[in-house]
């Protein structure tokens, strides 16, 4: 069998199609604190990187070598790739991945090991724990150290979760890292909840979360790729997008394919916020659907505020006024709640209790695409009242008819039997 990893090519240059690898910027803090994590030996604990879909979590681990110096050897496997049928499928990917980055370095194992032993009676995780790995340990010198990255962890925890892999298998992780061994993940945000099960591999001063972009990082990454660019353009790229590392890089790519020297940097890089309001129009319906009723109100409320008056300042408050008259009642403290919550997604900020979109990409698309008929879903809200109010009139109607039917015939009898009052039974007799 062939000891090639499972991998992916060089993710391409979305600012250039003649080729290259993606420009790669604002992660230094990220990969400088992965740097002392991994060179202190007395942390048995991997590192976990959280992040939503398309922040660069892949990014982050495929520029490792970039970062890291040649002590240092990367050993990348992306598990959305990997064969989970077993656990001894899953420690071949593991010894196959280890042994190629080794190899691409120019060392040679002191041992070839062309397979995992397929006697029966080996226990595969012993043997990969203290024959190999002490091996290539003494193979790469006590000066380097190896730095398993696990991309989307999510289908590692889901294989266990099936039955496919052990259910010690984070322990098992757990117990291969060593001075010269550290292990890094990622996991989407959208996982979060799963974070306990990848324990004891994982503790939770060792999670960190990916953001957008700083200014100075969306600066630093177009000086790299288009240095002829003015810092006020990308400053309004940077508006467009709050630093979104995918959506930058798609609005690099338009402005190096749309060179036209007829119009300034200014007016283009107009024209492609309003291609990408449209080009990824998924995207920001993929970012809408995951989204609460009460969320999408609120950023319905921001977005219908500020097409009205672009330059206002909107705070919780106007937000609470501008539901109520659209007949929506949400008090301010659950309007802050939902705020908490957008701005942990990075769609909203506050400054000084007033509320921004992080980016007039987003923005406008929900100006444009995603407005709710508040009054509408007020009417559906109310629906079920209605039926409540129409089922009380009925009765009232029932009953009221009952009521008469026995006034008409307790007045019959009255008039055929004057002298035989109608009894009732208030209390039982007493037999006593």
């Amino acid at each position: 069998m062939s000891n090639a990893p499972i991998t992916t090519e060089n993710i391409a240059n979305p600012f250039d199609k003649s080729g290259g690898v993606a420009p790669f910027s604002g992660r230094d803090t990220e990969l400088s604190t992965l740097h002392q994590h991994l060179t202190d030996v007395k942390d048995t604990h991997a590192t976990l990187y959280l992040g939503r879909w398309r922040i660069g979590k892949t990014a982050l681990l495929r520029n490792f070598s970039g970062f890291f110096d040649d002590t240092f050897i990367g050993i990348y496997i992306p598990l959305s790739q990997v064969d989970f049928t077993d656990d001894k499928a899953w420690l071949l990917t593991l010894f196959q991945a280890v042994d190629y980055y080794i190899k691409q370095r120019g060392i040679t194992q002191s041992k070839q090991f062309p397979s995992l032993p397929d006697d029966e009676d080996t226990d595969l995780q012993q043997w990969f724990k203290e024959t190999f790995l002490p091996d290539t340990f003494h193979t790469i010198r006590p000066q380097r150290r190896l730095a398993i990255l696990l991309d989307d962890v999510q289908f590692l925890i889901e294989a266990v979760d099936k039955g496919q892999l052990s259910d010690d298998t984070f322990a098992y992780l757990h117990s291969l890292m060593d001075a010269q061994l550290g292990i890094a993940l990622t996991l989407p945000v959208d996982n979060e909840n799963d974070v306990d099960k990848l324990a004891p591999l994982i503790i939770s001063t060792q999670i960190r979360r990916l953001s957008n972009l700083t200014l100075d990082a969306t600066k630093s990454l177009f000086r790299e790729t288009l240095p002829t660019m003015e810092i006020a353009s990308i400053e309004r790229v940077f508006a467009s997008t709050g630093g979104n590392p995918y959506v930058l890089q798609r609005f690099g790519y338009h402005l190096h394919e749309t060179r036209d020297e007829a119009i300034t940097q200014s007016e283009r890089v107009q024209q492609i916020h309003s291609l990408l309001n449209r080009e990824q129009h998924n995207y920001f319906l993929s970012i809408w659907k995951n989204l609460t009723q009460n969320e999408r109100f609120v950023l319905t409320a921001l977005s219908g505020l500020l097409y009205e008056n672009p330059i206002q300042q909107i705070t919780p408050i106007t937000i609470e006024k501008w539901l109520v008259e659209t007949e929506y009642l949400m008090d301010t403290t659950a309007i802050n709640a939902v705020l908490r919550s957008l701005e942990y997604r990075e769609i909203v900020q506050l400054k000084d209790g007033v509320i921004q979109f992080v980016a007039t990409l987003m923005r406008d698309w929900i100006i444009e695409h995603a407005q709710i008929n508040v009054n509408q879903t007020h009417t559906e809200n109310q629906t079920p009242k209605r039926i409540v109010w129409v089922l009380v009139a009925l009765f009232i109607i029932v009953l009221f008819g009952l009521l008469l039917i026995i006034s008409e015939s307790n007045t019959a009898n009255d008039n055929s039997q004057e002298s035989a009052p109608p009894t009732v039974t208030i209390v039982p007799p007493n037999n006593g």
